[in-house]
């Protein structure tokens, strides 16, 4: 539909009697059943059921799409003329009852398996019982008329000589307007898109378009679902749309500070803010709502609102004049850091909300450039904020950006649904659902867009999947744990009520946990029952948890612990890779060694040394042999047989730093405190290496790669580098997807770095983070997921493309 020519043509409509129809569509419109909600009129009767059968972008809309084209096949014929009327009209309880008219020809009249049912004021009716349900017909004058039901038939042959009467002048002028060279056209009641299971009004804040007739044309397309249509307000109607009358559209820009997580948004421009409230009381009225003790002053400065659904609804509002903000909003300072405000709105602002959506409750604000973030909860403030940080929102989303530049500048109104959040939809080639309206006087030209996104211009090297604020302070790392229902990856955290978080790797919640205390050290998985099922274990300062992956405690190895070691996590070997666990915890100078069914392993000795252990004991192969490696606050290391019992022994003693002991070719390697990398072999020889460490120098080991990180040098496999000075997270080395990956986190600034294993900075980073990261293919698209903090509230999931 050419919109700006579609809408002057649609103007002159309104002054042209309703009589300038072709004999066609006149002839045709005498028979639509009385209470037809929707009217289909089919320009192309092969290729509409081709689109009904192959495009799936339909289907995700209206679920009912089979059944339509089931009934379209038993009520037409293939022979049929291309065009005709479908109609789907309201009888009895709760039923729907189809119809089909069409020109007949020689080929599409009645057949062999039509038989005369009886007569109906002097027309035979006939129907078909060869299709899978009955089919009933009636031909008058040009015409066959076939419906699924046989009272609708009686219907039309006692209504038709009354031409119009049970459609109108509204549907009329409506009619008018749809483009006959297009696939079919949809004219339907308001609001009744319902018959045909429409989906959309499932999503928050999809816009019903309360009037009196919709028409709308489909363009044919087996890959998209692209709709443009019109729709008319009268005095009567009281649409929450119809509040938009009169105002001319402009152009949108609070979109630009919504989250990329967002569900869905609709946003309200307001040109004449006093039309606005003109056409919003006569709204409340007309729905017997009194306005008289309502205050509006505050939608003087307000051109814009936004309804946003995220982890929580909330609102963004466009402010005209910021420097008058004060004057037209109550604020009390809550969080100077952020410029978090507690906010009262009026309440006629308040009331303009409700009705759009009652469950918006608002406590909060911030001000972010020249809008204004209003909602419920401090974690859904700073969600936003966060958003704007990391550029993690729709005005640096180019997917998001292409679909408005490909559509007009200005707007009525906007929604939008992110199908992220959708299951069924492939949400990398249909990203986006939009459904937009301009509005000039009483008239709104409305286009619907369920079509293919740009998928070849991705925005960058990194983006986020997705990040999420929380109330409570997060106090673990977060980090990814294999699904063995899928083989991906879902995360875990801990916040500082004790709550353990597991989420999806798209940032689903699927439950939390009440702790006891924190969790010392990381969260590992095993297998106890050796199933293919895994479950996490962890300690905290006063007990082991073993949890299934619903969160449910795994009775054997659940339960206290006594231990006045609160630093040191839980040491787990596994010696021949057969799930015949050993669980070390340990308390001062003690070990205690328990069996995957919970009960101490009596066969370790000595579980006593004579000096505290100041690191959980590792267990290294080399060459066949296993080992487990103590260290001791004296300096002693211990390296130790399955049994306890010595099998080397260091005659010196070592000034350890805050490094665990690693196998490293073939030696036991770590460093100390005055600068050594220390190396150990088998036969017991200790070998020091100058490295002009720091004091508090940090290093970590993987398959024979070195990495160490002292001051503001950090040294990847033998390749020196200068970072800038700061506070840094102990260098992580991972291994994923054929490459070898180095993450180092600045904690104070909140940045962190990831090198390749050439030393080379991958690109698009640094990135903001303040944890150590953690680094998986986490939903096996062959592209690798970053998880980490942002900031102490949020997690955030990076994609390195």
């Amino acid at each position: 539909m050419k919109n700006q020519l579609k809408f002057l043509f649609f103007i002159l409509l309104m002054f042209c009697s309703c009589s300038n129809i072709d004999s066609r569509t006149s002839s045709s419109l005498s028979f639509v059943p009385a209470d037809s909600d929707i009217i289909i009129n089919i320009n192309d009767i092969n290729n509409t059921k081709e689109f009904l059968s192959r495009n799936k972008t339909f289907s995700d809309i209206i679920s009912s799409k089979k059944l339509i084209l089931n009934q379209l096949n038993n009520l037409s014929s293939i022979n049929s003329v291309s065009e005709g009327i479908f109609t789907l009209s309201s009888f009895g309880k709760n039923q729907i009852a189809y119809t089909y008219i069409r020109k007949t020809n020689s080929k599409d009249s009645i057949s062999l398996n039509d038989i005369v049912k009886g007569e109906y004021q002097k027309n035979k009716v006939f129907v078909d019982s060869s299709k899978n349900d009955n089919v009933y017909k009636v031909i008058i004058d040009e015409y066959i008329i076939s419906s699924s039901e046989d009272i609708i038939i009686e219907n039309i042959i006692r209504d038709y000589k009354n031409t119009y009467q049970n459609i109108g002048s509204e549907f009329l002028k409506i009619f008018k307007t749809i483009e006959k060279n297009e696939l079919f056209n949809i004219i339907a009641k308001s609001g009744n898109f319902d018959l045909i299971d429409n989906q959309l009004n499932q999503i928050p804040f999809f816009p019903e378009s309360t009037t009196s007739w919709i028409g709308y044309d489909v363009k044919y397309s087996l890959d998209n679902f692209y709709l443009s249509g019109a729709t008319r307000f009268n005095d009567s109607i009281n649409g929450k749309i119809s509040i938009l009358k009169n105002i001319y559209p402009t152009e949108i820009k609070t979109d630009n500070i919504i989250p990329n997580s967002f569900s869905s948004f609709l946003t309200y421009t307001i040109n004449d803010s006093e039309r606005f409230i003109f056409n919003y009381k006569n709204y409340l009225k007309l729905n017997d709502i009194s306005s008289e003790r309502l205050n509006f002053e505050s939608l003087n400065l307000i051109n814009e609102i936004s309804f946003v659904a995220d982890q929580e609804k909330f609102l963004i509002l466009g402010i005209s004049n910021i420097d008058q903000i004060n004057n037209y909003f109550k604020f009390n300072e809550f969080d100077s850091i952020n410029n978090i405000l507690k906010i009262e709105v009026d309440n006629g602002l308040s009331s303009i909300f409700k009705n759009i959506d009652n469950e918006i409750i608002i406590n909060y604000a911030v001000l972010i450039g020249n809008s204004l973030v209003l909602a419920k909860s401090v974690s859904q403030i700073k969600k936003v904020i966060n958003s704007q940080k990391i550029n993690d929102n729709l005005g640096s989303n180019t997917k998001y950006l292409n679909l408005k530049n490909q559509k007009s500048k200005n707007y009525s109104f906007l929604w939008v649904a992110n199908n992220n959040n959708s299951s069924s939809i492939n949400s990398k080639i249909y990203p986006f659902i939009s459904f937009s309206g301009r509005i000039n006087q009483d008239i709104a030209l409305l286009e619907f867009d369920f079509s293919k996104g740009n998928i070849n211009n991705e925005r960058g090297d990194i983006f986020s999947e997705f990040f999420s604020t929380y109330d409570n302070e997060i106090v673990t790392n977060p980090q990814w744990l294999r699904n063995h229902l899928t083989n991906q990856f879902d995360i875990a955290f801990q916040d500082s009520e004790n709550y353990l978080y597991y989420l999806s790797n798209k940032g689903d919640q699927y439950w939390r946990k009440k702790l006891s205390s924190k969790i010392i050290g990381e969260i590992s998985q095993v297998d106890i029952y050796k199933n293919g099922r895994l479950q996490l274990v962890f300690r905290t300062a006063d007990r082991l948890y073993l949890l299934d992956r619903n969160g449910n405690e795994v009775r054997e190895l659940s339960f206290e612990i006594y231990s006045s070691d609160i630093e040191n996590p839980i040491s787990i070997f596994d010696y021949e890779k057969n799930r015949n666990y050993r669980f070390l915890i340990l308390e001062d100078n003690k070990i205690k060694m328990f069996d995957s069914s919970g009960k101490i392993v009596s066969g370790f000795k000595p579980n006593t040394f004579n000096s505290r252990i100041i690191k959980p004991p590792v267990h290294i192969r080399i060459d066949n042999k296993d080992y487990i490696v103590v260290q001791l606050e004296n300096g002693d290391l211990k390296i130790l047989d399955r049994r306890g019992r010595d099998r080397i022994i260091i005659n010196e003693k070592i000034k350890f730093s805050r490094n665990s002991i690693f196998s490293y070719l073939k030696n036991f390697t770590t460093t100390d405190n005055q600068g050594n990398l220390i190396k150990i072999n088998t036969d017991g020889n200790l070998i020091k290496e100058n490295l002009n460490l720091s004091y508090d120098n940090l290093i970590d080991v993987k398959n024979d790669n070195l990495v160490y990180l002292s001051e503001n040098t950090i040294s990847i496999m033998g390749l020196t580098l200068k970072i800038p000075y700061g506070k840094y997270s102990k260098p992580l080395i991972f291994n994923e997807l054929k490459n070898t990956f180095i993450a180092i986190t600045e904690l104070d600034q909140g940045i962190i770095y990831l090198y390749k294993d050439n030393g080379e900075l991958v690109k698009g980073f640094p990135i903001k983070g303040n944890s150590i990261i953690d680094l998986k293919d986490s939903d096996n698209d062959g592209k690798i997921e970053i998880i980490t903090r942002l900031d102490n509230y949020s997690i955030v999931s990076y994609e390195i493309n």
